[in-house]
């Protein structure tokens, strides 16, 4: 009787070993490619469902004339879900934080109340920028412009003296850094005041007594009398 024993020529086992190498191989690049699908399918399942929509501004209520010493009462209403806690105003370099004061059924307000003088030294107009940015980074944006530090003119040391027969001379001190006229009211008419350096005069010619009024008004229509 023989016995003996039947190996596996060296190549087969070579390729049994590379077979197994190459279903680990295969089997790693199946994992990488199904953990890519899943990121890329959640990424644009994010992208589907984000917010892409910025705030649509409803009301926008404040102040064209604040005169000085007053507030600036700005309230911005919007139709939003998403709302930040913040508006921004930005005005000549300045921001100005408006919290949010209200959040109810797909709406959002803000509210804010300053004093201009804080910000602004300047009798005239001031330019801004109203930026409204929700949670999800959009942005909605609306220019606005009011005035700021409104003071009427000064009148001081209103002089009358009569020069001749029927003849007077009026004159007044106006401070005013923003002026624009000066007259004077006799009854139905109106008489221009001339001046320079804040001092201005005129002569009025009657023969009866008149009681008049001078008036002063500057470029933004703030008037003393």
């Amino acid at each position: 009787m023989f016995v003996g024993r039947l190996e596996e020529p060296g190549h087969l086992r070579l390729l049994e070993g590379r077979d197994r190498k190459g279903g680990r191989l295969v089997g790693k690049l199946l994992a990488v490619l199904l953990a890519a699908t899943v990121l890329v399918g959640g990424i644009l399942v994010y992208e589907y469902l984000r917010d892409k929509e910025p705030p649509i501004i409803e009301k926008l209520d404040f102040k064209i004339r604040v005169e000085k010493g007053q507030t600036q009462d700005l309230l911005v209403c919007v139709r939003e879900k998403n709302p930040s806690e913040y508006a921004v105003l930005y005005v000549n370099g300045t921001s100005i934080s408006i919290p949010l004061t209200e959040r109810t059924d797909g709406r959002a307000c803000y509210l804010v109340s300053f004093n201009p003088s804080k910000y602004f030294n300047r009798e005239g107009l001031v330019h801004g920028e109203l930026v409204l940015t929700d949670n999800s980074g959009n942005t909605a944006t609306r220019q606005l412009s009011f005035l700021v530090n409104l003071k009427a003119p000064v009148i001081e040391d209103v002089k009358v003296e009569r020069v001749d027969l029927g003849k007077y001379s009026i004159s007044a001190t106006v401070k005013d850094e923003n002026l624009e006229r000066v007259v004077l009211v006799l009854d139905d008419r109106q008489v221009p005041l001339n001046g320079e350096d804040g001092k201005f005069h005129g002569i009025v010619e009657t023969l009866k007594d008149l009681d008049f009024t001078v008036i002063a008004v500057d470029k933004f229509n703030m008037t003393s009398t």
